[in-house]
């Protein structure tokens, strides 16, 4: 952006201006409804728009999150397979069993489990150094547009996309937009906050 346009901006009429402001009033409702969320559980949807291949690929699950670090996500059609993350231990489970992730692979998925609890929490909206962050406000449904500034984040994807139900407090969309134009778009449905997970749900 040229200093120019930047003057211009500073300079911009009261509209503008309450925009801004009520921008920031809504990152920080996100950031509260994130703080005060101990754990979330949801049935998810997600479809993937791929531009490799023709036609779009479909797959359910259920998700399950706890503070600190906690994680479940699991597909159950059209296959089973479970991604779980306790701490930084990620455990993958499969009809063959379960096993921990090496090294390699520890890094690389505790990377993609940590950005994906950040989104489903909201906490990525405050990640500034992470992410550079717009949102638009239509009625109840605020979408935050995410753009990575950092260099392993942007190797994964181009853009983020979140919708947040203001009234409920819920995030209940992503799309994730790949370097390639790929598209992979996460709904949410049946979600419930703060509410008792079992016991093995992170075992």
């Amino acid at each position: 952006m040229s200093l120019l346009l930047s003057l211009l901006l500073m300079l911009a009429t009261p509209a503008v201006q309450a925009q801004r402001m009520s921008e920031a009033r809504m990152r920080q409702t996100i950031s509260t409804a994130a703080a005060e969320m101990r754990t979330l559980q949801c049935d998810f949807v997600q479809t993937k728009q791929s531009k490799l291949l023709s036609g779009k690929q479909t797959a359910q699950g259920r998700m399950m999150f706890a503070k600190a670090d906690k994680l479940r996500w699991e597909y159950t059609a059209p296959f089973r397979f479970a991604l779980i993350m306790d701490g930084r231990r990620v455990l993958m489970r499969d009809d063959r069993g379960t096993h921990e992730a090496d090294a390699d692979q520890q890094k690389v998925m505790a990377t993609m489990i940590r950005t994906m609890m950040d989104c489903v929490t909201g906490k990525n909206l405050a990640a500034t150094k992470d992410f550079s962050t717009t949102i638009t406000a239509k009625g109840a449904l605020w979408t935050a547009t995410l753009t990575p500034q950092r260099k392993d984040l942007a190797q994964a994807f181009s853009r983020m996309r979140v919708n947040f139900d203001s009234a409920k407090g819920v995030i209940t969309q992503v799309a994730l937009t790949e370097r390639n134009g790929s598209e992979t778009v996460i709904a949410f449905k049946n979600i419930r906050k703060n509410a008792a997970l079992p016991a093995s749900a992170f075992k």
